[in-house]
């Protein structure tokens, strides 16, 4: 489960656009590059842009953060147990007539 804050006041209300069920606002997700924050946070929330903004280079606004509360969904999944070590096998007289 991946968790996430955005304040609503720094959105900017142009980019938001019509689809048959509502007014939407797309988002990307990017990775802190040295990882969990000093608050726990795992990376930054920014508004996704139209490709007109992008060209006249307006910046996308950071609307907060997120934080992944399962780590399997993340990529760091963790390790497999360490299998057992193999039982040792039993040297037998060599004298045997078979």
């Amino acid at each position: 489960m991946i968790t996430g804050k955005i304040d609503v006041n720094k959105f900017l209300e142009e980019e938001l656009y019509k689809g048959k069920k509502g007014t939407y606002l797309d988002v990307v997700l990017f990775e802190n590059k040295n990882g969990e924050d000093d608050n726990g946070n795992h990376g930054i929330i920014k508004q996704s842009l139209s490709k007109a903004s992008r060209e006249a280079g307006v910046e996308a606004p950071i609307l907060g953060n997120y934080k992944i509360i399962d780590r399997t969904l993340s990529g760091n999944k963790p390790k497999a147990p360490t299998p057992a070590p193999a039982p040792a096998i039993e040297e037998y007289d060599s004298d045997l007539p078979f």
